[in-house]
């Protein structure tokens, strides 16, 4: 015990990982490489150390944890520890994200009708992990131009100053590893300026005199 109290230090801890993305289901393994004498290895992830259990196996003196398979929840922060009796050092945190299938794509637009020479947004409302999104118009992929502007990473589509051809069937696709899912058509029907005057004074004549006119 008096001689390990001289135990070299450890120079260097570095995480070793082959891709950023993994896909839900297939196997994946980090490694932990020391420069310098280890007592031991722990794996850390968000904070918490891991165990061993029926999907989580550590091999080669723990230098190596495999995740088989991998489910979407071990997305998180993960390093590992070093440590001898000279002190501890850890690697740098390692962000694994876990991709998996899409499940629900659709489009979510405002209560209100679209009237002409107004603006008007398009949601894409995403239940997956997607890499990108794009917006299509009777088939078409929309780009960004005068009146068409995209927001929060293309899940709002913006139209400004709607036009009656912005009339037709909009859909939005996300994409990720996986592959992509395309949302129902939504059908956007551009109501005219004079429409929007006539619901507005309808409104209050209802009000003031307590039936339709």
């Amino acid at each position: 015990m008096w001689f390990a109290l001289f135990a070299d230090p450890i120079q260097n801890v570095k995480l070793n990982a082959p891709v950023t993305f993994v896909k839900e289901g297939y196997a994946y393994n980090l490694t932990c490489n020391v420069t310098g004498p280890a007592d031991y290895i722990y794996w850390m992830k968000n904070g918490q150390r891991l165990h061993e259990d029926n999907r989580t196996f550590f091999h080669k003196d723990n230098e190596t944890v495999e995740i088989n398979p991998v489910k979407r929840y071990d997305t998180g922060n993960y390093y590992c520890l070093a440590i001898n009796a000279a002190g501890n050092m850890p690697s740098a945190i390692y962000m694994l994200v876990v991709i998996y299938q899409i499940e629900n794509v659709e489009v979510k637009a405002p209560m209100m009708p679209a009237i002409e020479g107004y603006s008007y947004n398009l949601t894409c409302n995403v239940t997956g992990p997607a890499e990108y999104i794009y917006w299509m118009k009777n088939g078409e992929i929309l780009h960004d131009e005068n009146r068409t502007v995209f927001y929060m990473e293309n899940k709002t589509l913006h139209l400004s100053m709607v036009e009656r051809y912005d009339n037709g069937n909009y859909c939005c696709m996300a994409i990720n590893a996986f592959g992509n899912k395309a949302s129902p058509a939504y059908n956007l029907i551009v109501n005219c300026e004079y429409i929007r005057m006539y619901r507005m004074y309808a409104t209050k004549w209802f009000n003031v005199n307590g039936a339709s006119p």
